[in-house]
């Protein structure tokens, strides 16, 4: 049991000191956990952004929890990404002895699509879902030929977007071209996917990625996938594990990753 994807509140848009959430991972034998807050290069929703000058306390206080937990803890951050932004993204991963990072979209055209209604309605309007899951795609393929990630976090995040503005998601064979060009990125770059449980708590009722994408990755030859709640309160660690596992092995993955300075490890499922 191990959980790629925590956040804690060195960003106000999650509850609870890197402490509650080690606590909450060893209350349910959780054996490793990655923290994996927040941060935006551009100078936008401060709320979630995780301010530069803080990541040496990030770290120092991830050093000193490992000290507390009989749990393995790891340093790492979630990132959005843009071209304009790429070398100071890279200087501040170089920086810092991270254990991992993960790549996200949570913004197209400098439109927020994560959870903020009005902002997502700008950019959704006029446009059809089509286009939306097109414009979507073409931003992860950005992210994944930067080079700088080893993850992509939640896959087809743009589902949860295209519910809340339309009321309904598009079905895949729709959209399989973008997704398999997404899936091709991947691929060449090396890059990998995590499945992400809390679509559940974002109103799809599923794991990011679908099944139908999550095959296609596995089938196309994705070698890197990781677990994560994307917890951002204690409670949410390691939620929906025992079904995501089941989902993997649907799908026909027999291993999964954990990660030590930016190296993964294979697992066993």
């Amino acid at each position: 049991m191990i959980d790629y994807h925590v956040h804690s509140n060195y960003t106000d848009d999650a509850e609870g000191s890197i402490e509650d959430y080690c606590r909450s991972a060893a209350e349910k034998n959780i054996e490793e956990i990655c923290f994996t807050n927040h941060f935006i290069a551009k100078d936008i929703l401060p709320q979630i952004r995780f301010k530069v000058e803080k990541i040496p306390d990030y770290i120092k206080d991830v050093e000193s929890n490992r000290k507390r937990f009989n749990l393995t803890i790891k340093a790492g951050l979630e990132v959005d990404y843009w071209r304009s932004e790429h070398k100071a993204i890279e200087d501040i991963l170089d920086r810092y002895p991270f254990d991992f990072i993960l790549g996200s979209v949570h913004f197209i055209d400098d439109h927020v699509i994560s959870g903020y209604k009005e902002d997502a309605a700008k950019f959704f309007r006029n446009k059809s879902m089509l286009e939306i899951y097109r414009a979507y795609f073409m931003r992860v393929i950005e992210i994944v030929e930067s080079g700088l990630f080893d993850v992509l976090a939640h896959p087809d995040y743009i589902r949860k977007n295209v519910i809340m503005c339309f009321g309904q998601e598009l079905p895949f064979e729709k959209y399989r071209e973008y997704a398999e060009k997404a899936v091709e990125a991947l691929v060449d770059n090396n890059t990998g996917i995590e499945i992400n449980t809390s679509g559940y708590f974002h109103g799809i009722n599923d794991f990011y990625p679908s099944l139908e994408f999550l095959k296609l990755c596995i089938e196309r030859g994705v070698k890197t996938i990781t677990i994560g709640s994307d917890a951002h309160t204690p409670s949410k660690v390691g939620d929906r594990f025992e079904e995501a596992v089941e989902r993997l092995k649907r799908a026909g993955c027999k291993k999964i990753s954990s990660f030590d300075k930016r190296k993964p490890k294979e697992l066993p499922l």
